[in-house]
């Protein structure tokens, strides 16, 4: 019985040391396997990054018109006799064109930053300026291309939040 449990033992051992020897011959073997991508694989993966980004240019055009429509009817929530607040329709409408002021300034490449700002006197003229504002980006956005980084796009937006900030503190 124990020569049974010698020459097992030692069977076991030499069986783990060749499995051991054993291992970095097949990994070499898999990595010989792998082969590389082929060139069509590689320019399929440039198509469909450069349709990506051609559907994300086109949602970001189509959003900018979007909110240049919706900032264009906000003078309909004007309230009170002098005109000096907005209903709380208008809450639901400047999310919707920070949202997409946001989107528009953060995939251009623009950020938060501080320039000179006029702050309008009026709630009117903040309305007003926030049409325009939104407009002419509207417009820059159709003239540039997914590749452009502009910065009067970035300023527009930028504008743009800092007006709707403004236009908040006016609804009751």
């Amino acid at each position: 019985m124990r020569i049974f449990r010698v020459t097992t033992g030692f069977a076991m051992g030499l069986l783990g040391l060749l499995l051991l020897a054993s291992q970095p011959v097949l990994a070499q073997q898999e990595e010989e396997e792998k082969k590389p991508p082929s060139e069509g694989f590689n320019d399929t993966l440039v198509r469909m990054k450069i349709k990506r980004e051609e559907e994300v240019h086109k949602k970001l055009v189509k959003s900018s018109q979007q909110a240049a429509e919706i900032a264009g009817r906000l003078d309909q929530h004007i309230r009170g006799e002098k005109r000096d607040w907005l209903d709380r329709g208008a809450e639901k409408k400047l999310k919707e064109i920070e949202k997409a002021a946001k989107q528009i300034r953060s995939n251009i490449g623009g950020s938060n930053d501080d320039k000179d700002f006029e702050i309008p006197k009026t709630v009117e003229e903040g309305v007003t300026r926030l049409a325009e504002t939104s407009k002419k980006l509207s417009e820059q956005m159709e003239k540039t291309s997914r590749h452009m980084i502009s910065a009067p796009i970035i300023v527009s937006a930028s504008d743009m939040l800092r007006l709707i900030k403004i236009l908040r503190e006016y609804i009751k």
